[in-house]
């Protein structure tokens, strides 16, 4: 499935398990953010 996904556009998806931390920091280091999201769409198109 990631290899399809990966052909039609992009995936923005947790690799690795186990972050502790404040929410919003774990989000920051993984990539989920408004403008990394954007990102993605935008090179998808």
């Amino acid at each position: 499935m990631r290899g399809e996904a990966l052909k039609k556009g992009a995936t923005l998806t947790v690799h690795k398990f186990g972050a502790s931390a404040p929410a919003n920091v774990v989000f920051e280091e993984y990539g989920f953010t408004v403008e990394n999201a954007l990102k993605l769409a935008k090179g998808s198109l």
